[in-house]
């Protein structure tokens, strides 16, 4: 996924200005321009769906989705920011393959409101108040921890549960850890904000993926195109490519496994004698004029080949208007 603050550097180096009309003609060329034109009190309503699809050899083994609603609304706008609130239903992170019956115990405790700061084009900012949001996750991951007590037949106990959780909990205790995975669905929709493209053109860049877990970042080569453009009814849908740099996702892996306290020496290993192919392909379908999501599909397939044992994982994120 691309970061918004990644994307502002190469944007700045792209583009010599921004304009605030909804489209211009120059050279014939056209260009749309993701400039946000709200109001206080705009209110927008998505559905938000992910699936996480998991196959070994030619086997589908994991199928797991969920739907929740998020709300989008400006709180307050000036000549130079906007405050939003965005709520929404937290999810845990599914690595810790959490069994049903605890997901539903806990559902009271994964409610949340985000306020977060934009610019006045709506490239987003950061969050207002994220240690709020850090405070009530961790208590959440207690509780987890809580109940786990009572889940029968449960081969988990606490102590290999909390240092599963314990690359997480380090995510949520900080605000930029904060932002890049709790807040994913809105870096998606923050996306192209702020930004212009010319319509014919494809964008080809070397991007650096922030590491969620610190350290290096993961490498990735990109483009960006438009597949669809309509300026009578202000809408676009853009494309964006992405394959992730295989040495990098592999170094990324090999660390969380260690702080996540698996075997290492069986980690090493097996990562040794490893492929993997990492791909993107996002699709963002806006009303660029006032600049507000109709539909954003993200789709990112894993490919994983570990001693001839070839595995697949296919994530994916649909955020999508409410009429």
């Amino acid at each position: 996924m691309l970061s918004l603050s990644t994307m502002n550097k190469w944007l700045t180096l792209l583009l010599l200005t921004l304009v605030y009309t909804p489209i211009y003609s120059q050279s014939d060329t056209t260009y749309i321009p993701y400039v946000a034109y709200w109001e206080v009190g705009d209110e927008y309503n998505f559905s938000v769906s992910k699936v996480k699809e998991q196959w070994k050899e030619d086997n589908r083994i994991k199928h797991d989705s969920s739907t929740y609603n998020a709300q989008f609304k400006v709180l307050q706008a000036t000549d130079s920011s906007y405050l939003i609130s965005w709520t929404f239903e937290n999810q845990l992170p599914p690595e810790l393959n959490l069994p049903e019956s605890l997901k539903k115990q806990i559902a009271g405790f994964t409610n949340m409101q985000v306020l977060y700061e934009t610019d006045e084009l709506g490239t987003f900012i950061g969050v207002q108040n994220w240690e709020e949001i850090s405070l009530k996750t961790q208590a959440l991951f207690s509780e987890v921890i809580k109940l786990m007590q009572d889940v029968p037949d449960s081969d988990i106990n606490n102590e290999k549960l909390e240092a599963a959780m314990a690359p997480f909990i380090s995510i949520y205790s900080s605000k930029e850890g904060i932002e890049r995975l709790v807040l994913g669905e809105l870096q998606y929709f923050h996306y192209p904000m702020g930004a212009e493209f010319a319509v014919k053109d494809t964008l080809r860049y070397q991007d650096l993926l922030p590491n969620m877990f610190g350290g290096t970042p993961i490498r990735g080569d990109a483009k960006v195109y438009f597949e669809k453009v309509d300026l009578e009814n202000s809408t676009s849908l853009m494309i964006q490519q992405m394959t992730l740099n295989p040495e990098d996702t592999k170094n990324t892996l090999l660390d969380l496994f260690k702080r996540m306290n698996l075997e290492e020496n069986e980690i090493e290993k097996a990562l040794a004698n490893s492929d993997f192919n990492v791909s993107d392909i996002n699709k963002y379908e806006f009303y660029f004029y006032p600049c507000v999501p109709i539909k954003i599909e993200t789709k990112r397939t894993t490919i994983i080949n570990i001693d001839s044992e070839k595995g697949k994982r296919v994530d994916q994120t649909i955020i999508k208007l409410i009429d």
